[in-house]
């Protein structure tokens, strides 16, 4: 389900308490997880969607889409997302901003 404005507000007002448990840029693929989210009743967050959409596959420059969801929920919507689509990979802040410029 997508989030409300209620957690939309929390989530601008407290960044911490949500994370990055996927990053994608094809829209096929994010449908599939928002599906697969959705069917398990986990809250999640696309972060940089609308850049996505203006930019297509330019966006992997600025990271994809960031699926992000409640800290609380970050290990079963791995594992819903792993049953569904395969082994997904651990996805940090820090792992990105490694080796980057700051652009």
């Amino acid at each position: 389900m997508a989030i409300s404005d209620e957690e939309l507000e929390r989530l601008e007002t407290n960044p911490e308490a949500w994370v990055t448990v996927l990053r994608l840029i094809s829209p096929a693929e994010i449908a599939i997880v928002q599906s697969v989210l959705e069917s398990a009743d986990i809250s999640y967050f696309l972060a940089n969607e609308n850049t996505n959409r203006i930019m297509g596959f330019e966006a992997a420059y600025f990271g994809g889409v960031r699926i992000q969801v409640k800290k609380a929920d970050a290990e079963a919507a791995r594992q819903a997302l792993s049953e569904q689509m395969g082994e997904v990979p651990e996805d940090t802040e820090e792992a990105h901003n490694e080796g980057s410029d700051g652009l």
